[in-house]
Order: structure tokens, then C-alpha cells, then sequence
């Protein structure tokens, strides 16, 4: 009697809440056109796959397939949408030839206002991008994941967040090439979290607050900046910056690991925990360089 109860229980469930067309699976790039061989230009494809997941009214998933999908235009991710791979390691990789490869702007969306969304899984390859190219690119945006990306190749800017908050990114790889002259993740006037990340060969590795009225403010959990040309970790201006546990290596002589531009007046509270900055070839070699008031920098057992 009462398993009959159960399965008519179950039975009046599914009628009642009938499942949604825009399941997991009908929302998969390929349904709409999307070739993933690399030679055909899938940016049609991927953007018209996200607005009908937009089109549901709370947004959806959009599934990118293990397979090379070539874009030339930026992909506009919309609100509430999130695109899903299958994993780094080039299984579901983004060949970039524009100068923007995913672009969530606060400027294309209802409202004003980037809001809840997720990338994951996904390779963006650089290695054909314009001059000035930036892989993934969020402004004015709120509460916006960016989980397992591996960014090669990249010529100028691998992540660029710009007037954002409850922004968090984890294992989150980005790779410059020997040619590259910018940085590898930049950070205006936002709220960043960052777990285990991996930034090499770039100029700079991680840049917080440049050119920015209001600083950044940023915690790191983890990881390694290694390979840069200039200095891996740059802080600007900005208050309560975090990094607990985070590796910055150089191979370069006369390179600073770490660059401190503080204003007295601004900048409080910024602390490292644990960790190491030392460059590989010269133990000896002074490896901060503070300008500005040094009491505004916390250190907790870090090298």
C-alpha cells in the first residue's frame, strides 16, 4: 500500500511540474549549428545557442562539446546563462580570432548589470588573436564564476574585470607566449576572489587596481605567478588585498616580484600570508619594491 502511494505520489509530482524544454541537453552548441573542427566560424552558432537559453526567462546552461569551435566576434554571454565545457586540457577549446573571446558586459544586458554567470570547462586558445586581444572580459557585472579555464597563448590580456563585484575565480590557468606584453590578469575597481591560479610569461602577472578611481579589492588563495617580464604581482592604490599562500618566481635578474604604489591615504591593510616571491637566479636580489607608505602592508610568515 504504501509503495502504490509513493509511485502515485511521484506520478502527480511529474505532471505537475512537467519538465522544461530547455533541459542540459537540448542547449548544447551543436543543435544550433555550431561545427567544432576548427575551420568553420562557430561564433553565430554559440551566440544564438545562448540567447534561446536567455529566451527562458531565468537562463539556462549551454553546453560546448569536446571539439575546436573557431569565433571571430566576441561571445555575449547574457544574464543568468552559463556556459559549460567539458573540461581543460584542450578537450572543449575556443579558437579566438577577434580582439574579445567571451564578453560579459553590464553594457549588453537588461538592466545594466551583468548577473549570475558561470563559465567552466573551457580552453580559449590566443594564439591567432588581434594585437590587443583579451580572452575572457567582464565589466559591470555581479556575482560571476569562472571555474576549471585554461587561457593559452594569449598576446595582451588574459582576464580583464573591470567595475564588478562578488567576482570568484578558480583554477583558473593563463599562459602568455614569449611575445606577450601585457598582463595576465588586470583588476579595476572590483571584488575579486581567486583560488589556486596559475599565471606565466607575461610582462605582469596579476595587476590590481591600475588607472582606477576606487583601487580593487582582492584575495588570493593560493597559486603561482612565474615567467613574467616586469613584475608578477602589481597592487595600485587599493585596500584589505589579500594573498594567502601564493608563489611568485622570476627567471629574470633585476625583476621585482612584488610592486607595492601605495598612497598613504588609500591604500590600508593589504596582507600576505605564507607564501614565497624570490627570483630563480639571485637569492640576494631585493625582490619588493614599495613606493609609498610600507605600514600599510601586513606580513604574516611570508618570504
Amino acid at each position: 500500500m504504501f509503495q502504490f502511494q509513493r509511485l502515485m505520489l511521484i506520478a502527480l509530482l511529474i505532471l505537475c511540474f512537467p519538465a522544461h524544454s530547455y533541459s542540459f541537453q537540448n542547449i548544447s552548441v551543436t543543435k544550433f549549428g555550431a561545427k567544432g573542427d576548427g575551420k568553420a566560424d562557430d561564433s553565430a552558432a554559440i551566440q544564438k545557442a545562448l540567447d534561446y537559453a536567455y529566451s527562458g526567462g531565468q537562463g539556462r546552461t549551454v553546453f560546448l562539446p569536446a571539439g575546436s569551435y573557431k569565433i571571430t566576434k566576441p561571445i555575449i554571454v547574457p544574464r543568468n546563462v552559463n556556459i559549460v565545457g567539458e573540461g581543460v586540457g584542450f578537450a572543449s577549446a575556443i579558437y579566438q580570432y577577434g580582439k574579445v573571446g567571451i564578453l560579459i558586459d553590464g553594457a549588453q544586458c537588461e538592466g545594466g548589470y551583468a548577473f549570475r554567470n558561470k563559465i567552466e570547462g573551457i580552453t580559449l586558445i590566443l594564439s591567432n588573436a588581434e594585437k590587443n586581444s583579451i580572452a575572457i572580459q567582464v565589466k559591470k557585472a555581479y556575482t560571476i564564476k569562472l571555474e576549471d579555464i585554461f587561457i593559452y597563448k594569449a598576446q595582451n590580456e588574459g582576464i580583464s574585470i573591470d567595475d564588478s563585484k562578488h567576482i570568484n575565480l578558480s583554477d583558473v590557468s593563463v599562459y602568455g607566449s614569449s611575445k606577450a606584453k601585457g598582463t595576465g590578469i588586470i583588476i579595476k575597481n572590483s571584488v575579486v576572489n581567486i583560488y589556486n591560479m596559475d599565471i606565466e610569461n607575461f610582462l605582469n602577472g596579476l595587476n590590481i587596481g591600475p588607472d582606477s578611481k576606487n583601487g580593487a579589492q582582492v584575495s588570493v588563495f593560493g597559486g603561482f605567478i612565474e615567467r613574467f617580464g616586469n613584475a608578477g604581482l602589481i597592487v595600485n592604490d587599493s585596500d584589505s588585498n589579500t594573498f594567502i599562500g601564493l608563489n611568485i618566481i622570476s627567471d629574470h635578474k633585476k625583476k621585482h616580484p612584488i610592486q607595492l604604489n601605495l598612497d598613504q591615504f588609500k591604500a590600508q591593510k593589504n596582507t600576505f600570508i605564507g607564501g614565497n616571491a624570490h627570483l630563480a637566479n639571485d637569492k640576494d636580489q631585493k625582490n619588493i619594491k614599495i613606493k609609498g607608505k610600507s605600514d600599510s602592508i601586513i606580513w604574516l610568515n611570508a618570504k
